[in-house]
């Protein structure tokens, strides 16, 4: 087993993807971490035909478009972010509104799509959506945004 850190940085994951491909000549990458990661090795690692093993991460790219070398096994983000606003809104029953706050990487833009999927099939408006870096550690910006809305009723 060879272990590479990309530092959950795209640029570190696709020297180490380099790296495991054609220094090391792995026979397959086992649980590599990130969507953006994987999604920028994906083109190499499927040219040199070494499979991506249950990744860590639940973005439909995982396993959209069909890729004979994608192996996933769990609910997209989409699908866990619409089961969760379907049972929070079985609880909040008479909500018209809701805000997002996502983070603005692929991950996030998977879980405002399960929000806005499922808000659409629930008849419930989003009236507002605030997005931040993954490396923000003061989130006062997004939330002052969220809360300058009228009251979701």
């Amino acid at each position: 087993m060879i272990i590479e850190d990309q530092g959950y940085q795209v640029p570190k994951a696709v020297q180490a993807c380099n790296k495991l491909i054609n220094r090391d000549k792995v026979f397959a990458f086992v649980a590599p971490l990130g969507t953006p990661m994987n999604n920028a090795c994906f083109k190499d690692q499927f040219a040199a035909g070494v499979p991506n093993l249950f990744p860590l991460s639940a973005a439909r790219s995982m396993y959209e478009p069909y890729e004979r070398l994608k192996f996933y096994g769990a609910a997209s983000y989409v699908d866990q972010i619409r089961s969760a606003a379907s049972t929070t809104s079985s609880r909040t029953k008479g909500k018209k509104a809701v805000c997002v706050m996502y983070q603005d990487t692929d991950f996030g833009k998977e879980i405002l799509d399960g929000a806005e999927q499922q808000a659409k099939q629930l008849g419930i408006k989003i009236v507002e959506t605030a997005a931040h870096k993954p490396t923000d550690q003061d989130f006062t910006a997004s939330i002052t945004k969220l809360q300058a809305r009228p009251a979701a009723t």
